[in-house]
């Protein structure tokens, strides 16, 4: 007989987050075409439910399925990684259609972020945190990226790597992080933090195969799939990180902000690489310095909450200090933050935060233009609570993960 899973008031909030996903997707199929309201400096109108322009890229990326084609054939170009590529291609197989496409990539958006709220429910079980802080994904932002984005699905990955690397299944989880860094590279920004807490968890003699058995299994899998790309495509399954390394700098970033709008407008030229070099090291420092630094910092993701900080830290560096902005990376930090928020300075920011990122795109710049005084002010604005966000982060981070002061002998 199956057993019946007691429900418990904790799951109250489960289900209001289901519920608003499925309703989110809904909209996002079913919104008619006159809803997206024509503007005359927009790309295909005020797409403030469903994001028919992304979708369509989407839809052209994967039409190689369609064309008995590769995935990088040189007469294609492909920005997104192996992954990421065949997740957008998948909705070909079930329909030729654009129509059609765009319901079945919506429907798998649904799907990943549904399992994602639950993965997040079973961590915050894990960590002893309230159910309650799932009613953050129902957040305008948050919905609208996860039913028009496929970030969705990397956000997944590293979600379900995170809750088996907590769960001690130190080998399944290197290889869901293998999944997301082929999906999107940045969950490799995890891999230090993974590997301290690891050494914390099991000691410097278990640490050692442990990490050895994850690191075969990481680049079994990182190998084994960019081989055979390289087999197919050649050199030009590499396209997608080579044009991400050398993209410009993108409106709406600190970057934008500081080194482009300020610095470059005083006439200071010669900060352009100076400032990217800058930025570079800042949107690593992270990883790096708990690469560098290994054993010997005193504050380190050494159990769980600390293990998340240090993730959400990386995820916040990473965002602000580099040359681009995308508002889909909403998707990139909320879950973890959800796992670490404490006071109701840390909710308020976070709320604000996705409501003036879902103002700012798609409303704003698809209405008045990214040129437009009010994007400018919710652009800084945004950089305004990244910055409080990272602080607030570095600062439970290191208080976390410090040991605790050696006991002195009173003899």
């Amino acid at each position: 007989m199956i057993q019946r899973i007691p429900f418990s008031k904790q799951m109250v909030p489960l289900f209001i987050a289901v519920i608003a996903v499925a309703v989110a997707a809904a909209i996002a199929i079913a919104a008619p075409d006159k809803l997206l309201i024509p503007a005359d400096n927009a790309d295909a109108g005020v797409r403030m439910l469903r994001d028919d322009f992304e979708l369509s890229v989407f839809y052209n990326r994967g039409s190689w399925l369609l064309n008995g084609s590769t995935p990088y054939d040189p007469e294609l170009f492909q920005e997104y990684p192996q992954l990421g590529l065949m997740y957008v291609s998948l909705p070909h197989v079930f329909s030729s259609s654009y129509a059609g496409y765009r319901t079945a990539l919506i429907v798998m958006n649904l799907l990943a972020y549904g399992v994602l709220i639950v993965v997040t429910y079973l961590i915050l079980k894990k960590l002893g945190r309230s159910s309650w802080l799932l009613l953050l994904f129902a957040l305008p932002s948050m919905l609208y990226f996860a039913m028009n984005r496929f970030d969705i699905f990397v956000v997944l990955l590293a979600q379900v790597s995170l809750y088996l690397l907590l769960s001690k299944r130190y080998t399944a989880s290197c290889v869901l992080l293998a999944a997301a860094v082929l999906t999107k590279w940045y969950p490799i920004i995890f891999a230090p933090a993974y590997a301290l807490y690891m050494y914390a968890q099991l000691g410097p003699v278990q640490y050692r195969a442990a990490l050895k058995r994850g690191m075969i299994a990481f680049c079994a899998i990182v190998v084994g799939v960019m081989g055979l790309s390289f087999m197919v495509d050649g050199v030009h399954s590499l396209v997608p990180y080579l044009f991400h390394s050398s993209r410009p700098a993108g409106v709406g970033s600190f970057y934008f902000h500081v080194v482009q709008q300020f610095l470059l407008g005083l006439g200071l030229e010669q900060v352009n690489y100076f400032g990217i070099a800058v930025f570079f090291f800042l949107q690593f420092m992270i990883p790096l310095l708990l690469l560098v630094r290994f054993k010997k910092l005193s504050a380190a993701p050494r159990g769980d909450r600390s293990l998340v900080l240090w993730l959400t830290l990386a995820v916040f560096t990473f965002i602000l200090f580099s040359r681009f902005y995308s508002p889909q990376w909403v998707l990139w930090f909320l879950p973890l933050l959800v796992l670490v928020a404490r006071t109701k300075l840390e909710v308020f920011l976070i709320i604000i935060f996705d409501i003036i990122n879902y103002l700012a795109f798609p409303v704003i710049w698809q209405s008045l233009g990214h040129q437009s005084s009010l994007f400018t002010a919710s652009s800084l604005s945004l950089v305004a609570i990244l910055v409080i966000l990272t602080a607030l982060a570095a600062r439970q981070a290191i208080s976390a993960g410090r040991l605790p002061p050696p006991v002195r002998s009173k003899l």
